[in-house]
């Protein structure tokens, strides 16, 4: 192996391990994308009752997306 094959070698691995850092930092840049949130409220009837155990749905308008959720017993006044 001469002294030109060796840097190819070190150039070759180089480039190697810069694609695959490349690749985890994007794959890892997307779970900064991802979002959570929490709601916060009362459902109340008509009258303006707390009213407890009630399943809803909460859709993102933009993406329309949306996830079911169950209140819990709690009713505070």
């Amino acid at each position: 192996m001469s002294v030109g094959s060796k840097n190819i070698v070190c150039h070759s691995s180089f480039m190697r391990n810069l694609v695959i850092l490349s690749v985890l930092a994007i794959g890892f840049s997307y779970q900064v994308l991802a979002q959570e949130a929490t709601v916060l409220g009362t459902v109340t009837d008509p009258s303006g009752a707390a009213v407890p155990n009630i399943t809803g749905t909460v859709t993102n308008v933009d993406t329309g997306q949306s996830a079911q959720f169950k209140t819990n017993g709690e009713v505070n006044s």
